[in-house]
């Protein structure tokens, strides 16, 4: 693979890790407050839909679960942030050095790749732990959630017509 196209992919996969990081983060803050997020299409892949089908109470008792989990393992947030400003600065040095490039990216996509698999864990085993009734209605939250349309929210209740 040449060195362009390898940098390419990467490209891609660190624009997929921010996409994925995001959904995490939603997992763990249980959303903004308040926002005007737009909702879910049927088409829209990843954790999203899942995380806002959960109920309220249940997205912050995982979200909890997320963070005392996480709280003395892997990176910091200072590690994290000093990671992405050693990509910044082998992006921007000259001469460019592919392999520096390609470590950090290897450390970055480790640490995602962790945090989705302790989310994963953790929704898996809320699931598992639900009746069969509240598993149905879990699934009928989803549902609403891949059917609403795409687009900013006004208001709080459903549009009226006219």
């Amino acid at each position: 693979m040449g060195r362009g196209a390898r940098i390419l992919l990467y490209v891609s996969l660190l624009v997929n890790l921010l996409v994925i990081g995001l959904v995490a983060g939603t997992l763990l803050t249980g959303g903004p407050k308040g926002s005007d997020r737009r909702p879910a299409a049927a088409g829209e892949t990843g954790l999203g839909p899942l995380v806002r089908a959960l109920e309220p109470q249940d997205r912050q008792e995982l979200g909890l679960k997320m963070r005392r989990m996480l709280r003395n393992e892997r990176l910091s947030r200072g590690e994290q942030r000093a990671l992405m400003a050693e990509i910044q600065a082998v992006l921007t040095a000259a001469p460019y050095d592919a392999e520096a490039l390609d470590e950090r990216l290897d450390r970055l996509v480790e640490e995602v790749q962790y945090r989705l698999t302790l989310a994963r864990s953790i929704f898996m085993q809320h699931i598992s732990e639900m009746t069969d009734e509240e598993r149905a209605s879990f699934a009928e939250r989803l549902q609403e959630v891949l059917d609403r349309p795409r687009g900013p929210r006004s208001g709080n209740g459903p549009k009226s017509g006219g």
